[in-house]
């Protein structure tokens, strides 16, 4: 264990914790600085990544407004636009964080799109889910054949079926998954 200070002249030490898909932005992805300075469009370590991770402008958030910003020292908590590299978990600097400890999802819906058509649509839309969300799983049954997505309870899958509805125009029909 090492214990960081929350020193802007130290090394950098910063973690992603999440990750959100935004129709016009794209993907935002939301750092804390644990210690040292992040910089903007420099190029930073990273644990798991044989060349530094290129990091783009800083954004500072505060509800549905962004600004660009120079830098971000320790204690502040910035995003960063579509950096696809970049996961909800993910350490920046030469120190490794511990990943982020989240619960096992444990409600399974079998969901197939309503028209076939939308096969395509739905996979990229459910891809997107599950970037933003640490707590959904997405898994494909080989032997029923089906498309299980899982997560914390009803109300949280039904809250996903909701957001496929309203942000990705894809609606889905949902089953209990069949057991093999």
């Amino acid at each position: 264990e090492i214990t960081l200070k929350a020193d802007p002249a130290a090394p950098l030490a910063a973690q992603v914790f999440k990750t959100r898909i935004d129709p016009f932005v794209q993907k935002l992805s939301f750092i804390r600085v644990f210690s040292g300075t992040l910089l903007k469009d420099s190029t930073v370590p990273s644990p798991g990544f044989r060349r530094g991770l290129k990091i783009g402008p800083l954004l500072s958030v505060q509800a549905d407004k962004t600004e660009n910003i120079g830098e971000a020292i320790a204690g502040d908590i910035v995003a960063i636009a579509k950096s696809e590299e970049l996961h909800t978990g993910t350490t920046l600097g030469e120190i490794e964080i511990s990943p982020i400890d989240f619960p096992r999802p444990m409600v399974g819906l079998a969901v197939a799109p309503k028209s076939r058509g939308d096969e395509t649509k739905l996979s990229g839309a459910l891809h997107k889910i599950t970037e933003e969300d640490s707590t959904i799983l997405l898994e494909h049954d080989q032997e029923t054949k089906e498309m299980v997505l899982t997560g914390m309870s009803e109300l949280h899958l039904t809250l996903i079926q909701e957001r496929l509805k309203r942000r990705d125009k894809v609606e889905v029909d949902t089953k209990e998954p069949k057991i093999p």
